[in-house]
């Protein structure tokens, strides 16, 4: 896999960090540096792509994610930590993130999806495909989409 740009922005004692697609983060040097910036207001991440586990992506890596959201909820990378994007394609990702939303209670981190953090429903489309395009994963007169293990 390549490498993602991860982002900060700062006003005066204020800040917002965004790094979607760091997978977790599953890589040790994007845990570093999220820890370095250490205190924002709201850290948006993709969260682990735990749907792809021992598929796409090795079960190690996955676990690897899973252990560095672990550890920004643990040093407090941010108020609000809102992770979305691969994690919410796993139709269990409540039950894969129970230890981590049980540690962000404890440390008074919030801990959200994407819909949580704007007040609205979480609606898991991607993760429901095949039930709502039917069985061969097919839109109405559209093209296979790509399977991703379910």
């Amino acid at each position: 896999m390549g490498r993602v740009l991860m982002v900060r922005a700062r006003c005066n004692d204020e800040s917002i960090v965004f790094a979607s697609d760091v997978q977790g983060p599953a890589d040790p040097q994007a845990v570093e540096q999220l820890r370095a910036w250490a205190g924002a207001r709201l850290l948006v991440l993709s969260g682990p792509p735990t749907y792809f586990a021992g598929f796409k992506v090795p079960e190690e890596a996955v676990q690897r994610g899973l252990e560095g959201l672990m550890e920004l909820i643990r040093a407090h990378a941010a108020e609000t930590i809102v992770v979305d994007h691969h994690l919410l394609r796993d139709l269990a990702y409540r039950e894969r993130l129970a230890p981590h939303l049980q540690a962000a209670e404890e440390e008074g981190v919030r801990l959200l999806t994407a819909a949580e953090f704007m007040g609205v429903e979480v609606n898991q489309l991607e993760a429901r495909r095949k039930e709502l395009w039917g069985k061969e994963g097919k839109a109405e007169g559209g093209e296979a989409e790509e399977d991703y293990g379910e």
